[in-house]
């Protein structure tokens, strides 16, 4: 029954999240790509010709970007944890930047990477980190960046998971029906 136990498993989800659903210039809502959202706005990147804004266009049309260069996050709906796996970035305005993306759980320091980016294209950063339950991103020296196709992988229940409960369950009812009838 033991081995059982361990076949009881959460299955990943992995989203890709292109913001290219959401409005022009509007903060990104709490729950869309089953996140929450601080300081995360949407852009129609192609207002801004010539700029990271416009540069760091991976899909069409809207990218997102931290408000007012502050720090941004995002967290897993009610503490619920999440792997990051990548994203591209892109600085706004400056040729060169760093982003700092620090992992949390739990309120501890999982990881803290920094991250050099620049205004003339996109690159994609492998992040590769798993159980987190808050990513929050800051750039250095306190200039905006841009962020689009971010992909995360958030858990969740599986099928397989619910089968192997609901056996677990008929196994130890099984097994207690068999010993109140030895013991008769």
């Amino acid at each position: 029954m033991l081995a059982l136990a361990g076949l009881v498993a959460r299955q990943s989800r992995a989203d890709l999240m292109t913001f290219d659903t959401l409005p022009d210039g509007e903060q990104i809502p709490n729950g869309y790509g089953g996140l929450n959202w601080n300081n995360f706005e949407s852009l129609y990147g192609a207002r801004f010709p010539g700029t990271g804004y416009e540069r760091g266009i991976i899909s069409p049309d809207v990218i997102a970007f931290n408000g007012a260069a502050f720090p941004a996050r995002f967290t897993g709906i009610g503490g619920a944890t999440f792997q990051l796996n990548s994203a591209y970035l892109t600085a706004a305005w400056d040729s060169s930047m760093q982003v700092e993306v620090l992992g949390t759980l739990g309120g501890a320091t999982i990881f803290d990477h920094i991250y050099t980016v620049n205004d003339s294209g996109p690159t994609l950063i492998n992040f590769d980190h798993a159980a987190v339950d808050t990513a929050i991103f800051s750039s250095v020296g306190g200039f905006q960046f841009v962020m689009d196709n971010l992909n995360v992988s958030v858990p969740e229940p599986s099928q397989f998971a619910f089968g192997a409960v609901t056996l677990l369950g008929a196994l130890g009812f099984g097994y207690r029906h068999w010993r109140k009838t030895d013991k008769a």
